[in-house]
Formats: C-alpha cells, sequence, structure tokens
C-alpha cells in the first residue's frame, strides 16, 4: 500500500483477507501484534489498540487474532476517524472493531 492509499483501497484489493500468519503458531502471532499495535506511529491508535491488546489478547481466537492483524495493517487515519465517530464503514464494522470501542467506552469516572 502505498503513501496515497486508504482503507477503502484495502477492501477493494483481493488481498484484503489475505493470511498475515507467517506461518507463525498463535503465541507468537499474539506476542508480535501486541508488539505491532503499540509501535503503529500514530501514539493516538497506540493508545487504542495496546491496551486493549494487552488486556484482551490472550482472549481472542485465531480468526479474531486474525482480524485484529488484518485491522492493525489499515491506516492510522482511518482507523483514527472511525473510533473517533463510533462508527466504521459496512466492511471494517465488525464484532472486533465494536470490542475496541466498547473497551474504550467507560459510563463513569475511571479514576473512582
Amino acid at each position: 500500500m502505498n503513501d496515497y492509499s486508504s482503507a477503502a483501497d484495502v477492501v477493494n484489493n483481493s488481498d484484503a483477507k489475505a493470511d498475515l500468519s507467517d506461518g507463525l503458531d498463535l503465541d507468537t502471532r499474539r506476542r508480535r501484534l501486541k508488539f505491532r499495535v503499540w509501535h503503529r506511529g500514530m501514539r493516538e491508535m497506540d493508545l487504542i489498540f495496546g491496551p486493549f491488546a494487552d488486556s484482551e489478547m490472550d482472549k481472542l481466537s485465531e480468526d479474531e487474532v486474525a482480524e485484529f492483524e488484518r485491522m492493525s495493517e489499515l491506516q492510522d487515519v482511518d482507523l483514527f476517524s472511525w473510533f473517533s465517530a463510533g462508527e466504521a464503514p459496512a466492511p471494517h464494522d465488525t464484532p472486533l472493531f465494536r470490542r475496541i470501542k466498547a473497551f474504550h467506552t467507560h459510563t463513569s469516572p475511571v479514576n473512582v
């Protein structure tokens, strides 16, 4: 993906559901993904994905890990706008997206 690609380009790409596992076992993929989501390049996305990964990564199924890997390949700007708006375009509004969004939704003060 070049610098001018958007998430929509990824959806339309035939590789959008590509296997990103590189033949690694699930635990190795989880560790690699946890590192990647904390080191994305846009600090705001690090703070959305990172704490979720720290808390929930071990609970994710293999399919959810694969989906998180694909999601982590999308552009930070697109992801951040979707999380900020609270909704993603149809192909990305998945149970995992809603789970990450819900992880950061608080109905009461966090410090109490």
